[in-house]
């Protein structure tokens, strides 16, 4: 009997798992700003070094600073964004003879997502530099290097390919920089990363109904479903419409049910058809991760004149080992037999009586388990340069790259557990997602206005490139697109060794379509034509295709810091 139920964990597992490091990864959680002083010229001005936040562009800048330096920034985002239903699908049912575009399976039913955003997000940021001797200056820097928030309604569309997540990464990055003469300066530094990664998903139990009944057939040495009950319970006892339905393997779940009767279902259940669950069966997972990782950052400086400046800036990439836990919510998870008298559940693997099909997952198959991944943060290389027009105006110019196809896919690992006997060993297998980012960049050109002594206005602008390449690679936990940034700014000297920054950005990204599928269908795995295997493979999914259209998406964003030199 217990080779029976080996395939029920796979039909309700992973494709939160395969989600949950994603949001990790996309440009859509890059961080708009780190610090204020750079938001009102959209990050134009790292060549600039006009505070110690320079230590996250460009650590060489630090020596351009004189005396002891603090600032502190924070800032408050508010992100809005809507998102239309253009047709997504549910899990498709098993066929070998259709493809998912002509068999696509239920429309998943639902409700609009809305204003997808959660109406308020803060980061904030702490640099300090100071002077070692002459030559040398060391500096630190505490801020957010990814992060992001979504919170979708819990019935919405598209709540099987994401319900909500919630990403925080943090940087302490401690630098030392060298200044050669009044032309050239030089900086390295070193980064510890600190993360967390909050993830949680729907579960298509419904659509996933056939693929717990194919790999008992499999097992039974082969079939259809209909000729499976009407082996069990006898042809006499089996309607001939519901033959014919049976016989239909893509047969919504619902009239399988609705068909039986509590005798026949308390015979499959003894029989070997335990796998079947009650049409209205639902059930969540959440994994929650924490993790560390180490990086380097450097950079040189070069200053022809006075008022003239180049910088060349890299950060390497980050790599972040998380670790956490998957918590399963399936009490809402039913076996047919759970009310049937008599039978009361389904018989536990173990020969230890009969349970619910809620503690028949969550002891045997579905239990809490411990959970691992790799995450990279992207390397990036940065060029800027400042320039002193006249006394009024200072031109700045910046363009980063970013080596975002290093994130090819995503893959989050759950450790073995072990049964309630203590003994057996229970596998539940990782989750993948294939995201085959590309590279992009982010290129940004600012002005400064000196109005007086005190008063110095800023303004810029910047056009961030997504790494999503199409709409295939567009998974809904995070739906980025392109992005153009409209920065203002000012910096006023409350005295003479207090400087204040404040800023206001608008973030516009670009409307973008979704057509993410799917390719795992409970324990099925779709080939490059959309054909399911012949056999359970070693993958969990949902299954069926996400397609939607993101649009009217923007950001807010206020940003202060306060700059001390002592």
């Amino acid at each position: 009997m217990q080779t029976r139920f080996n395939f029920v964990p796979r039909t309700l597992a992973l494709a939160v798992l395969a989600t949950a490091s994603a949001a990790l990864q996309a440009g859509g959680f890059d961080v708009p700003v780190i610090a204020t002083g750079m938001q009102g010229s959209s990050n134009a001005n790292s060549a600039e070094a006009s505070d110690p936040s320079v230590i996250y562009y460009n650590p060489a800048g630090i020596t351009r600073l004189h005396g002891t330096w603090v600032s502190n920034s924070v800032n408050l985002i508010n992100v809005r964004g809507r998102v239309e239903n253009q047709g997504t699908t549910g899990t498709p049912p098993p066929s070998n003879t259709d493809n998912s575009d002509s068999n696509p399976g239920t429309l998943t039913q639902g409700g609009g997502a809305g204003s997808y955003w959660p109406h308020l997000l803060a980061s904030a940021a702490l640099f300090a530099s100071m002077p070692w001797d002459e030559q040398i200056t060391l500096g630190f820097g505490l801020f957010p290097a990814a992060g992001g928030n979504l919170n979708n309604k819990s019935d919405w569309f598209g709540r099987n390919f994401a319900d909500s997540t919630a990403v925080e990464i943090v940087n302490a990055n401690s630098v030392a920089a060298i200044r050669f003469d009044e032309k050239h300066s030089l900086g390295f530094g070193t980064s510890v990363y600190l993360g967390h990664l909050k993830q949680k998903l729907q579960i298509d139990v419904p659509g996933v109904m056939p693929y717990l009944l194919q790999p008992v057939l499999d097992d039974l040495g082969g079939g259809t479903v209909g000729s499976l009950v009407n082996g069990l319970l006898g042809t006499s006892t089996i309607p001939p419409a519901l033959t014919t339905a049976l016989n239909n393997i893509g047969v919504d779940g619902s009239t399988l049910f609705s068909a039986l009767t509590p005798e026949q279902k308390g015979e499959i259940a003894k029989l070997g058809g335990s796998v079947l669950l009650t049409p209205d069966s639902n059930g969540s997972g959440t994994i929650e991760m924490f993790g560390y990782g180490f990086g380097w950052n450097m950079g040189y400086m070069f200053s022809p004149d006075d008022k003239t400046r180049f910088g060349i800036a890299y950060r390497s990439e980050g790599r972040l080992n998380m670790r956490g836990t998957l918590d399963w919510d399936v009490d809402d998870v039913h076996s047919i037999t759970d009310d049937v008298p008599g039978v009361h559940g389904l018989p536990a693997p173990d020969g230890s009586g009969n349970v619910s099909g809620a503690d028949f997952l969550a002891k045997y198959y579905r239990p809490d388990a411990t959970t691992k991944s790799v995450v990279k943060l992207p390397a990036r290389l940065s060029l800027g340069f400042f320039r002193e027009l006249n006394d009024k105006f200072d031109l700045m110019l910046d363009y980063t790259f970013i080596q975002s196809s290093v994130v090819e896919n995503i893959k989050v690992t759950i450790l073995d557990e072990k049964a309630p006997n203590g003994v057996d060993t229970i596998k539940q297998m990782p989750g993948i997602i294939v995201t085959k980012w590309r590279d992009s960049f982010k290129a940004s050109a600012g002005l400064n206005y000196h109005y007086n002594d005190k008063l110095m206005l800023r303004t810029g602008y910047q056009y961030d490139l997504t790494p999503i390449r199409s709409p295939e690679y567009r998974h809904p936990s995070a739906p980025d697109s392109n992005r153009h940034m409209f920065s203002l700014g000012a910096n006023y000297k409350l005295k003479k060794n207090m400087t204040v920054d404040a800023a206001y950005s608008l973030i516009l990204l670009e409307d973008a379509e979704s057509r993410f599928r799917d390719p795992c269908r409970g324990a099925y795995l779709e080939d490059q034509n959309g054909f399911t295997s012949d056999k359970p493979q070693d993958c969990t999914g949902n299954g069926g295709t996400f397609r939607g259209r993101f649009y009217n998406t923007y950001i807010n964003m206020l940003g202060l810091q306060l700059n001390t030199r002592f």
